[in-house]
């Protein structure tokens, strides 16, 4: 897709009521148990998901999203630096879902792949927040831009994922990851390591990761 497509995708005006998202920033450890990725018009207020997995531009009322497919959208908007989000765009990911919504209650979602769960994390060193389900257009960390080497590992002991990342503007590192394993994530900064356990098996498996606390 054309780089017009990622500014326009990024500027048009979409919102959602994101359940347990991330939040503002806040010193300290949580109570919670594109550059940064990876691979291992105005309607009625009606919401759509199409049958192939791109949004329903029509019931959608957002033209730019034409034929997108979620891993499509998931990684442009995951690239967008900053300073060109919008405060009114919300995309909320899922483990089968990716849903977006404007201000004025126009909805649609986007089925993930099939074979693929999209997990985004964000180490840090001091401040952190909570976050379930990853806001890409709201969530937002201390590292920013920095390169990490990260780890992952299924439950047998397989490598997943073993490579220098860099983190996007917004401090999270996207990973394509295949469905329905369980593992350690593990990553090194600076001298300092963190590591945590992940699932990409069930519907309700967090998609947003902060919890990362590199010591």
């Amino acid at each position: 897709m054309s780089r017009r497509f990622a500014t326009t995708l990024a500027a048009s005006a979409l919102s959602l009521v994101v359940l347990a998202g991330c939040s503002t920033a806040t010193a300290g450890p949580s109570s919670g148990t594109p550059s940064g990725t990876v691979t291992a018009g105005a309607a009625s207020n009606t919401s759509s998901t199409a049958a192939n997995g791109s949004v329903d531009v029509a019931k959608a009322g957002v033209e730019e999203l034409k034929g997108a497919d979620a891993r499509t959208l998931v990684d442009k908007l995951e690239a967008t630096p900053l300073s060109q989000r919008r405060t009114d765009l919300r995309a909320s990911v899922r483990a089968d879902e990716l849903q977006l919504s404007d201000t004025s209650g126009n909805k649609a979602s986007v089925k993930m792949p099939a074979d693929q769960f999209y997990l985004s994390f964000a180490p840090y060193v001091n401040k952190t927040h909570d976050c379930t389900y990853h806001s890409l257009t709201t969530c937002k960390a201390e590292l920013g831009n920095k390169q990490m080497h990260v780890t992952i590992t299924d439950a047998a002991g397989a490598t997943v994922i073993d490579q220098d990342l860099t983190a996007a503007d917004n401090g999270f590192i996207g990973v394509w990851l295949p469905r329905n394993i369980t593992g350690t994530l593990s990553v090194n900064y600076d001298g300092k390591s963190a590591s945590q356990q992940i699932s990409t098996a069930k519907s309700d498996d967090p998609t947003c990761l902060t919890t990362l606390h590199l010591a």
